[in-house]
């Protein structure tokens, strides 16, 4: 699932290369506290004010985790920042200063790995997937399972298929020719490639573009509050983020432009550096068992 919207934009761009996805926004609408939760019923400009209040809440918080959090103890994120059970808000990774190939593993209030960490010196940073609290974003990400599924209904790629028969064990999907129609046969039925490019290209496609248009156009102003308020918390976590988003796109888009470069949206890949995200990090370093300011 995306996390944010670049990420759901870098999702869009390559959806050929992506062979499984999922959503855990009807998890996170229902388990969310209810004070988190803005509704599509707002006026936009209450949307944008309430949007704005629930982060700069959460980046308070954020900026006083340090005399909170002790390295070795199970330091539970939601009940710090009174989210709920909605693990897909957060990120937690670490890494320790045994070595420089130390790997930096991303996990979520495991009380194990925290007494595992608690005996070298590290670094820790918490990410909070702020874009979830937007309604558009939301949708949108919603929306992109029908992406996804039109998508290789209509371009059922050897490579894509032959991943998601490697996952997905008992869901075989064979890409078969009768006369001259392509057709995707899996245990859902048989589906004529050519109908669903149409399908895709008419109604889908236009549709996501314009959830994330949606998306883009709500973020933009709510960063743009921040920006002209000032908001110091907000804005010195969120350019922490914004610098881990760069690389990690980079990265994941690498393996799928080398191989699938005739699949890569070159329109959206120009754009995606216009597309904001309100998500916030941080990082801070510790000492053994005990945390460092």
């Amino acid at each position: 699932m995306a996390k944010s919207l670049p990420d759901l934009v870098s999702s869009v761009m390559s959806v050929g290369y992506i062979s499984q996805t999922s959503s855990d926004i009807s998890s996170f609408e229902k388990n969310i506290n209810k004070t988190y939760l803005i509704g599509n019923e707002l006026p936009l400009e209450k949307k944008i004010d309430k949007t704005a209040e629930i982060i700069s809440g959460i980046a308070s918080k954020l900026d006083k985790i340090d005399s909170a959090y002790t390295a070795g103890f199970d330091f539970n994120l939601e009940k710090y920042f009174e989210t709920g059970d909605v693990p897909s808000l957060f990120e937690h990774s670490f890494r320790t200063k045994k070595g420089p190939n130390t790997p930096n593993f991303k996990i979520i209030d495991a009380a194990s790995v925290f007494k595992e960490i608690a005996k070298s010196d590290g670094e820790a940073t918490i990410g909070i997937n702020c874009d979830f609290f937007v309604p558009e974003f939301r949708d949108a990400e919603q929306y992109f399972l029908e992406y996804f599924k039109a998508f290789h209904n209509a371009h059922p790629y050897t490579e894509a298929t032959r991943k998601w028969n490697e996952y997905s064990p008992g869901q075989k999907v064979d890409v078969v020719k009768h006369g001259n129609k392509l057709l995707r046969v899996s245990n859902e039925g048989v589906v004529d490639c050519e109908e669903w490019i149409r399908i895709f290209e008419n109604q889908v496609k236009p549709e996501m573009e314009k959830k994330i248009e949606r998306t883009r156009e709500v973020i933009l102003a709510v960063y743009n509050k921040f920006l002209s308020e000032k908001t110091i918390n907000f804005l010195s976590y969120s350019s922490v983020f914004n610098e881990h988003m760069k690389s990690s796109i980079s990265r994941n888009l690498k393996e799928f432009i080398e191989k699938m470069p005739d699949l890569l949206d070159i329109e959206l890949f120009g754009k995606l550096g216009n597309y904001p995200t309100l998500t916030l990090s941080r990082n801070f370093e510790y000492k053994a068992g005990i945390q460092k300011p």
